[in-house]
């Protein structure tokens, strides 16, 4: 995960219970399912998993013009580089509900395209 394939790409990870992971130099064990929000040159390292599938998505910062319309988006500090806060969302149930229809939506469009954005797959070796 932190090789430079993913290092210039801005990530967001859905990680169901029971991963462990390090972003920079804090690891979290994740007690329910969570949402971790990435930076470009951010360090990522999954420790362990479950058998449970997570998703990544990642893209570069034109995707959503971050660079140049920062103000409006409103990603950086929020989601991405806050030095104060931790960059993950644990997810209550109708939260979680939301979010997994939405990437396996995601997920299924890709698929249906064939296109390399998404993968679904246990993120360890």
């Amino acid at each position: 995960m932190n090789g430079e394939t993913f290092r210039p790409y801005i990530k967001v990870l859905f990680v169901p219970a029971g991963y462990s992971l390090t972003v920079d130099f804090n690891v979290y064990e994740t007690e329910n399912p969570a949402l971790f929000f990435i930076n470009t040159n951010q360090y990522l390292d999954i420790q362990s998993a479950t058998d449970e599938d997570a998703f990544l998505i990642y893209y570069n910062r034109d995707f959503y013009c971050i660079q140049i319309h920062d103000e409006e988006v409103a990603c950086d500090g929020l989601l991405f580089n806050n030095i104060f806060e931790i960059p993950k969302v644990d997810l209550l149930e109708d939260q979680l509900k939301t979010v997994s229809q939405l990437f396996n939506q995601i997920n299924d469009e890709l698929n249906f395209r064939v296109a390399p954005v998404l993968h679904r797959s246990s993120l360890t070796k």
